[in-house]
């Protein structure tokens, strides 16, 4: 008569390390994309001008998805470039929200280097993807540690 063995569970036959690599490939993920884009801007902060954007024109777009809704706008700005001459830019996206009167002033940042598109001042529109993608590897990381602590107990 052959003797029982009791079976292994699954979980077992798989070394720690590819389990570890499973679990936290996710909240890795985001938090390098994060720092990517924390980089970026920071290296976009420390060139950048600022100054005062009027806004020429305002181009209009129908919306493409529900979070758009109707229509989409891409304010083109002008301002006073680094070397005292006068340039116009967009944002390079449209947003619902940026329907700005023309002749209406936006603090703006723009590339000292080269003529580009330009950003609005403040800490979403520089900050906003780099906090979300951090949120993001925190949010998936509580789960992935407290699976992984569970699962070392267990197995």
């Amino acid at each position: 008569m052959a003797s029982q063995q009791t079976p292994k569970h699954w979980l077992r036959a798989i070394p720690k390390w590819r389990l570890q690599v499973a679990l936290f490939a996710m909240p890795a993920l985001f938090a390098a994309v994060a720092l990517l884009f924390a980089t970026e801007s920071a290296w976009f902060q420390l060139r950048a001008g600022k100054a005062e954007g009027e806004v020429v024109r305002v181009y209009t777009w129908d919306g493409e998805s529900f979070l758009d809704g109707d229509k989409v706008y891409g304010p083109v700005f002008r301002y006073r470039w680094s070397d005292g001459t006068f340039t116009e830019a967009s944002l390079g996206v449209s947003h619902k929200a940026w329907n700005f009167p023309v002749g209406s002033t936006r603090t703006i940042l723009y590339d000292r280097s080269r003529k580009a598109d330009v950003r609005l001042a403040g800490f979403f529109f520089n900050w906003g993807i780099p906090a979300v993608l951090f949120a993001l590897s925190l949010a998936t990381l509580l789960p992935a540690w407290l699976l992984w602590h569970r699962l070392r107990q267990k197995y």
